[in-house]
């Protein structure tokens, strides 16, 4: 019986040793995830999309601000190109998720009925209203609701060429 009791704790110290690294390598995967985040992107939710072989783009402007907006459009854009994706989406404070194939309809009701948000079209390295859900385009209305800190005014002239490379891989323990 005695031994039987010592089998049970070995396999329970084995359990809880597992479940520990397991917890260890979800905080180390958490920390890198917000790591990329702060290097990359900006806080704010927002839709990059390619229709037609153009870039068009959306996001909670209204209340994350139009540079936090447009230079997380630029970014995703310029994943998109790199990686020959036709959608780019990320929330708030998460990095960007991918996807390919032909979303434009479902984007736009979601965009025009329940974001209620005005459409932005890259036209090179320029931003163009495509289509205002009111009277004025929002990106013109709205300031930078969060202060950013590398933002100096010239974020248009910011090289955004440059793709960021997707989130480092923590190493299984």
């Amino acid at each position: 019986m005695q031994l039987k009791l010592c089998e049970d704790l070995g396999e329970k110290k084995k359990e809880l040793e597992q479940k520990q690294i397991e917890e260890e390598r979800r905080e180390n995967e958490r920390k890198d995830k917000e790591r990329y985040f702060k290097d990359n992107f900006k806080y704010g939710s927002t839709t990059v999309i390619k229709h037609n072989r153009e870039f068009f783009f959306w996001g909670d402007i209204a209340h994350c601000g139009k540079e936090n907006i447009f230079h997380n459009a630029r970014k995703i854009k310029s994943m998109m190109e790199k990686n020959g994706m036709t959608l780019g989406h990320m929330s708030y404070d998460d990095p960007p998720t991918f996807h390919s194939g032909s979303v434009w309809e479902k984007e736009e009701h979601e965009r025009k009925v329940i974001y209620k948000d005005d459409l932005y079209k890259f036209i090179d390295k320029e931003i163009v209203v495509a289509e205002l859900i009111g009277n004025e385009p929002i990106g013109h209305i709205y300031k930078n609701s969060y202060p950013a800190d590398d933002y100096d005014g010239n974020e248009e002239e910011k090289d955004f060429e440059k793709a960021p490379s997707p989130p480092p891989k923590v190493r299984n323990l």
